[in-house]
């Protein structure tokens, strides 16, 4: 999202000045016409329309309204017509619009042009854009995990927060981008001061009448007109609760002749009302659904038209946002159609003989670069303050603030979980010269969800996930989590996390979050040792390791890193079954204390299948026995360090490289054994939590292990089809249980490679691996469901 508004900014700071606009003058009524000697040729200049005078008809030209009907990505053709009405000089003196209507027509009268609405409609991320999924690169780092099934609750006075949406979407994306499309919209009181009058529908579910928007917040009221009822949620505007107005008047031809036009053009791009035979999708019947309230205004409006434009839009339905291109094509044709086109030239022609109105200074409409920020004021805070609020958003009063900042910031806010939607609106200081009142709004989620998960991989079996958590429960900014895993490598983890309100200036944020919390960890250990170096690919003995882990730590999290050090206990009971005895054989129990430093990083895109950003992470530790041992040899305290990461590098819009790397340590020991929890292993194609593992294609988990790893690793993935990736892996590497041996011993080395299909599904990535190494001829990896 945050690349889209960019990329908006960018090409609005290079447009071309002296964009012609419609006078006000034009929208006076004259008594009487008075023909004179000159007369004006209307011409077409860089976007709208200019003219030479040349007149011989003097007096007030007659009113242009034009009108856009709803219809979802259809609506889009409108920008087809528009760029035709531009070339043949058609003032353009007042708009209305219903939903897909209303943006188009909206944007247009604020101040875009035909050719500026092409490029923000091709250039648009549909895919984000209408959902409420928050961009992966803002989603706070302890919330990177995804889960199948999210359920949020409240208790006490969040007890009434309905876990069911009013709507399929809030339109979290879409709002957003409306209000930095009009961020300059706060400077005209009503609609009627835009460089062309402008209104929109909207249907007030509360009295079952249609509610005509011509002021207030431009980006509400078209997000209001498009709330397709069921698929995007309610817009409360005062006392109206508003949906889509297609419901009501989807084409207001009768509105905008209110208004006092003389001429209408209307473009209908809804629903045809062809009956059954049409009606073959859930879409065709939502639409019959939306529309059948307006269905006999919408024949009476088409009648009252001048120009009646209908573009073909067979093909395409209400979802086709991808189609743009096309979709503008198809308006385009319509308005060139030989009959349309000539009654549009002769309308033209007709308008051309009256004397022009003087021109009005354009007013400005391209987000500006930056605002002066006067004031920061919140709305819909109640459980959250405005500390909390403004470590996310890290913006300061008083100061020039760049426009992409405050999107940059809404993101961070979105992406930290705790609302339903964000977003933000300017208001001009009334008491600051210059100044502008940012407002963010939010809509509070219930403080509590229950988290499930389910996956199958061949390390793991079929693995069951179950997660709790609570926020703001014993002290504010606080986050409760409890997650149960039930698999072959079972797992269980409480961590209770506070954000202090601590701050090193009044109205200051803290780059770093600062972050207090404890933990409790449970960890089942399942997997094989190979230890024969005859035959490597032969397991030698089956390790069961359960590991109890206590943990005290401080953090900072800054975007989209998090820095801590901590002290921590961990017990370890390991047992190893021999592949030559009968009888379980235990190694030892073990508890050490040991204080640690963690880095963590993640900025890829996306968590499956990103196309760039990096992964990695960094953890030095120092365990110390605490107790006795009954097995010698095992040592009494060690440095442990370990760092892996993982990197993405797109290549074209299919092709994306992925190197790897990683490297562990074990120094300082004071005796020759390392219990099994703290030693290094690498194999397969997922990493094992609790313990030290990073992948290598080729072989299996734990198929190398020792005090001391190195491995590189690289694989290519191509999209064959939307969903459905084509990967190649090759990795190197080596584990020693003496540093010595790294730079020797180089028959030890081990490399392999995969080939692997998978596809993006709704519960998680499917995906099967044929994989093969120097050390294993053949295996096979699969997985199903997101992982966890």
């Amino acid at each position: 999202m945050k690349t889209f508004f960019r990329t908006v900014l960018l090409w609005a700071s290079m447009l071309l000045p002296g964009i012609g606009i419609c006078s006000d003058n034009a929208y006076a009524h004259a008594d009487s016409l008075q023909k004179e000697e000159t007369f004006t040729i209307y011409q077409l200049d860089s976007s709208r329309w200019s003219h030479t005078q040349n007149t011989h008809f003097k007096g007030t030209r007659p009113r242009v309204g034009l009108v856009l009907s709803g219809g979802g990505a259809k609506g889009i053709a409108h920008v087809g017509v528009i760029k035709v009405l531009e070339e043949l000089g058609i003032p353009i003196d007042y708009i209305g619009g219903t939903s897909m209507g209303s943006i188009i027509g909206g944007l247009y009268a604020y101040g875009y042009s035909a050719h500026e609405l092409d490029s923000i409609l091709t250039h648009a991320d549909w895919g984000l854009l209408l959902s409420d999924r928050a961009d992966w690169t803002d989603v706070f780092y302890v919330n990177k995990n995804e889960y199948m099934l999210r359920l949020p609750f409240g208790i006490g006075e969040d007890a009434n927060s309905s876990i069911v949406p009013v709507g399929f979407l809030r339109g979290q994306h879409i709002n957003n981008l409306f209000y930095t499309l009009t961020s300059q919209a706060y400077k005209s009181k009503t609609f009627k001061e835009f460089n062309i009058p402008f209104f929109c529908v909207g249907a007030n579910i509360v009295n079952g009448q249609a509610a005509y928007l011509d002021s207030g917040n431009l980006a509400v009221a078209m997000r209001a007109s498009m709330a397709v009822p069921g698929v995007f949620s309610p817009v409360k505007i005062d006392t109206m609760v508003l949906v889509d107005g297609g419901v009501l008047n989807n084409f207001p031809v009768d509105k905008i002749i209110e208004q006092g036009v003389d001429i209408v053009i209307g473009v209908d791009v809804g629903f045809s009302y062809a009956g059954t035979d049409n009606m073959n999708s859930f879409m065709d019947v939502l639409e019959e659904v939306i529309f059948m309230g307006s269905k006999n205004r919408v024949m009476d409006n088409r009648k009252a038209c001048r120009v009646l434009i209908r573009p073909n839009m067979k093909g395409y339905t209400t979802t086709s946002f991808s189609k743009a291109d096309s979709l503008m094509a198809r308006g385009e044709a319509a308005a060139r159609a030989p009959e349309i086109y000539a009654q549009l030239k002769q309308l033209a022609e007709e308008l051309s003989e009256y004397e022009p109105e003087p021109p009005k200074e354009k007013k400005p409409y391209l987000p500006p670069e930056a605002v002066f920020i006067s004031k920061i004021e919140y709305s819909g805070l109640k459980k959250y303050n405005r500390f909390f609020v403004n470590q996310f958003l890290q913006i300061e009063s008083g100061k020039w603030t760049r426009l992409s900042d405050i999107t940059d910031g809404i993101d961070r806010l979105y992406g930290s979980n705790v609302f339903r939607s964000v977003n933000y609106e300017f208001v001009q200081d009334s008491s600051f010269h210059d100044g502008t009142i940012l407002i963010i709004n939010v809509d509070e989620a219930p403080s509590n969800a229950f988290n499930l998960g389910l996956r199958y991989d061949n390390t793991r079996a079929a693995a069951l996930l179950a997660g709790v958590e609570f926020r703001n429960l014993g002290f504010k900014n606080s986050l409760l989590t409890l997650d149960v895993e039930l698999s072959r490598m079972s797992m269980a983890s409480f961590d209770y996390t506070v954000m202090p309100d601590w701050r090193p200036r009044k109205n200051k944020y803290s780059v770093w979050l600062p972050s207090l919390g404890i933990g409790l960890d449970y960890y089942h250990i399942n997997g094989y040792l190979y230890r024969n170096t005859e035959s490597p690919s032969s397991r030698t003995s089956e390790i069961r390791s359960n590991l109890y882990r206590a943990r005290i730590y401080g953090q900072s999290n800054w975007k989209l890193n998090i820095l801590g050090i901590g002290i921590a206990y961990e017990y370890g009971n390991n047992q190893e079954w021999i592949s030559s005895a009968i009888d379980r054989r235990d190694v030892f129990n073990n508890g050490y204390i040991y204080p640690y430093f963690y880095y963590r990083h993640n900025s890829f895109n996306q968590k499956y299948y990103p196309t760039k950003g990096s992964r990695m992470n960094l953890e030095v530790s120092f365990p110390v026995r605490v107790g006795s041992d009954p097995l010698p040899n095992i040592s009494s305290h060690f440095l442990s360090a370990y760092w892996t990461g993982d990197f993405a590098i797109q290549s074209g819009k299919r092709l994306t490289f992925y190197p790897g790397f990683s490297i562990g340590t074990i120094l300082f020991r004071s005796d020759a054994t390392i219990p099994i929890q703290y030693q290094f292993f690498q194999g397969g194609c997922a990493n094992i939590d609790g313990i030290y593992s990073s992948m290598l294609p080729g072989i299996q988990f734990g198929q190398s292990s020792g005090y001391h790893i190195v491995n590189a690793r690289i694989s290519a993935q191509i999209m064959i089809i939307k969903n459905l990736y084509l990967s190649i892996r090759g990795g190197i590497g080596k584990a020693e249980y003496e540093i010595i041996d790294m730079i020797r011993n180089f028959d030890h080395l081990i490399y392999g490679g995969n080939l692997g299909i998978s596809y993006n599904t709704p519960i998680g990535p499917v995906g099967l691996s044929f994989q093969t190494s120097n050390i294993h001829k053949f295996n096979i990896f699969l997985n199903i469901g997101y992982w966890f």
